[in-house]
């Protein structure tokens, strides 16, 4: 994906908030504050996190390295971020920014909680520079012979995470020497709020992020046409480009003509119809001559009289074949009007 298709899938998602220049600060007065990212591809989720990090470490180097703990950013689902499938590999040119978050979030008093399901497919330097380890039951024995080697036990003892009651969990901290195992406490939280109750609670903070945000001016969508014959530099280009077409061509008359028409990209363009026809009559006038010949006569390039030669050809108004010169040499290829051809023309006349 490049980086212009990338902000452009982004600019998509996030609708009017896409045009805001000077916006919002994530991180308000708020003790908790939710990011939702459900359903935004893993590619846009990379860029967003990585952006939000890149922000937070910048406020935070005008203060200079600290060591306590101001800020707990939550990963639900972490495999989706820090799994090993998004670190880049060596020699891609990319910074690793899963690493510098385990790495550098200590010294901007950032803290991170990544929950998962799957800890052997984590990013090796998430799992190693993660200072306290939660493991819950697991049904997988290689998982569960993992969490062992982590928490410092012996390997044989694996079964005893595949056993955990539900709501028991083991810890490893630098606050313990050892392993212990404990009751999660249960909160709960009740029935989920409705939209209606959660957009009541939201409309404060949209209001202050509108009044706060700077918008980029509107601009109307002005879509150009292309002439292709300009671009294949078989024209004079046009003196002024247009949303709008500025002539409207005389419509196709010939029951032939449309018929070729409907097969052809635009076919309301009857310069188009004419070129075959222009083709017929040179055929028709100088069968001797090959098709490079044919091409000079009417001043074409290759490219477009290998291209109305090939609709020719589809249509079955002419059809290919080899001529050998009286001198000899190498034979050449010649286009000879079909029966069907002779008709178009005569009708054409």
């Amino acid at each position: 994906m490049t980086a212009a298709r990338g902000l452009d899938d982004w600019m998509n998602i996030m609708g009017d908030w896409a045009k805001v220049r000077a916006g919002h600060w994530p991180f308000n007065d708020s003790a908790l504050t939710v990011i939702p990212m459900k359903d935004v591809p893993a590619s846009l989720e990379y860029f967003y996190i990585s952006l939000l990090f890149k922000q937070l470490t910048d406020r935070a180097s005008g203060s200079g390295h600290a060591h306590g703990l101001q800020r707990l950013i939550i990963f639900d689902e972490g495999r989706v971020f820090f799994g090993r499938e998004f670190e880049p590999g060596a020699g891609s040119g990319r910074s690793n920014i899963q690493t510098e978050m385990a790495t550098r979030g200590r010294s901007y008093e950032t803290g991170f909680v990544v929950a998962t399901q799957d800890m052997a497919v984590m990013q090796p330097s998430l799992v190693n520079n993660a200072a306290t380890f939660i493991s819950m039951r697991t049904h997988s024995s290689d998982e569960a012979k993992l969490f062992c080697r982590r928490h410092g036990l012996p390997e044989k003892q694996y079964h005893r995470f595949m056993e955990l009651p539900k709501g028991r969990a083991v810890i490893s901290s630098p606050e313990y020497p050892r392993p212990v195992e404990f009751q999660v406490p249960f909160h709960d939280l009740g029935d989920y709020p409705a939209e209606t109750e959660i957009a009541d609670r939201m409309a404060p903070v949209w209001n202050q992020w509108d009044a706060n945000a700077v918008f980029a001016p509107v601009q109307d969508n002005i879509v150009k046409l292309v002439n292709f014959h300009e671009l294949l530099g078989e024209c004079e280009p046009p003196t002024q480009h247009n949303s709008k077409i500025s002539e409207i061509p005389e419509p196709v008359s010939s029951p032939v003509e449309q018929e070729a028409a409907s097969d052809y990209s635009t076919p309301s363009d009857p310069q188009i119809i004419s070129e075959y026809f222009e083709l017929m009559r040179c055929c028709q006038a100088s069968k001797e001559l090959g098709v490079t010949a044919l091409y000079r006569s009417l001043g074409w390039s290759g490219g477009r009289g290998n291209r109305v030669k090939n609709k020719l050809l589809e249509l079955g108004w002419v059809t290919a074949a080899r001529i050998t010169s009286p001198k000899g040499g190498r034979p050449k290829e010649t286009l000879l009007i079909t029966e069907k051809g002779k008709e178009v023309l005569n009708e054409r006349a």
